[in-house]
């Protein structure tokens, strides 16, 4: 008797379904080098003397763009000096040297000086020691440099302070809690990293791993159709306005809405439409969050559901859903849309509501 076929679903399905189709024992079709073919570029010369390998850093030509690494075993005094006399770059390493020194050894054969140094309190002293002496390397490290310049720069009363806010800049604040130093926090900017450091740690206390991948600040977008919004009679001061709104973005708890919620009542009176529809659609936002849901979209004929990457609702639950009612229905790869009339704001939300319990299991 010949083995039944397992039944397939159609493949705007697979995304969401996936994990759970796996459970069951479906397969599905992958594809690795065998079916890809890479065609490189290529170039003819007749002659290797036509290849010119020259490249130009801080003013001087080197034969060719290829430095070894700056190892301890890899580099010593005498290979860096052959390089250097030789037109090639090199970058000497930091480890059981007296860079200082080394500097005005190489200055002393009339080459150029390219070191490397780090962050420890040693690497501080090695820098503070060229600015005293007047001696600069022609290359350097990136953040020893900027070191140089803001030592130089910091002669005056209260250097110290702005000393360690730059340096601060240079090496970014990197594990707080703990004696290695990481991170470099000036590419994204101190207000930015610290949200960053905020949103890990909060991710950390509710148990959950935090996605260093997933972009910062974005929430889920709510759509109700309908005005979501502090009128200019209700909430006169703009700037009172702005405010109240960066507050209720920020809100990460219910409680913190209804607070709210409660000193719009006690300073405005009570809310009008547009107010309470702006104060339920960041209630619909933790809620939808809570679920990985990264957009919700409620019209009057019906509610459409996007998950996120890494949503948290079980696929056995939309299947169940999609069978017991013929209301709920998969649009696209990752949308969930759920038929119903909500010709009102008020039954949109309540709608919403009723649909994101549905998928918490409740």
């Amino acid at each position: 008797m010949a083995e039944p076929s397992k039944p397939s679903a159609p493949a705007h399905r697979m995304p969401l379904l996936q994990p759970y189709f796996l459970e069951l024992g479906f397969f599905m079709e992958i594809f690795d080098y065998d079916n890809i073919l890479l065609l490189p570029r290529k170039c003819r010369v007749e002659s290797r003397s036509e290849c010119d390998t020259r490249v130009e850093l801080g003013g001087r030509s080197f034969r060719i763009p290829v430095v070894p690494a700056n190892m301890k075993t890899v580099v010593d005094e005498r290979i860096c000096t052959w390089l250097a006399q030789n037109g090639y770059f090199y970058v000497m390493h930091r480890f059981d040297l007296d860079n200082v020194q080394f500097v005005k050894k190489m200055h002393s054969q009339n080459c150029f000086a390219s070191i490397s140094l780090g962050v420890k309190p040693a690497d501080y002293a090695t820098v503070e020691r060229f600015v005293a002496e007047g001696i600069t390397p022609e290359y350097i490290t990136k953040d020893a440099e900027k070191r140089l310049d803001a030592i130089a720069a910091a002669d005056d009363l209260g250097a110290g302070f702005t000393l360690a806010m730059q340096d601060l800049e240079i090496r970014g604040a990197g594990e707080i809690l703990g004696e290695g130093q990481s991170g470099e926090m000036m590419q994204v900017g101190f207000s930015l990293y610290t949200e960053m450091l905020k949103q890990a740690v909060r991710d950390l206390k509710k148990g959950r791993v935090p996605d260093l991948d997933a972009p910062l600040g974005v929430t889920t977008d709510i759509k109700l159709h309908s005005p979501a919004l502090l009128p200019d009679g209700y909430c006169p001061d703009i700037h009172e306005r702005l405010v109240l709104y960066k507050r209720l973005a920020t809100c990460e708890t219910e409680q913190q809405i209804n607070a709210v919620h409660e000193e719009l009542v006690d300073r405005f009176g009570l809310p009008e439409q547009p107010v309470k529809t702006l104060l339920e659609s960041h209630r619909l936002r933790l809620a939808a969050k809570e679920l990985g849901i990264a957009a919700i979209d409620a019209t009057a004929e019906a509610a459409t559901f996007t998950f996120g990457k890494g949503h948290s609702i079980d696929p056995a639950e939309i299947i169940l859903l999609m069978q017991t009612n013929k209301n709920y229905r998969l649009a696209g790869q990752d949308k969930l849309r759920v038929s119903a009339v909500m010709e009102d704001v008020e039954t949109r939300i309540q709608t919403v509501k009723a649909v994101l319990k549905k998928l918490q299991g409740k």
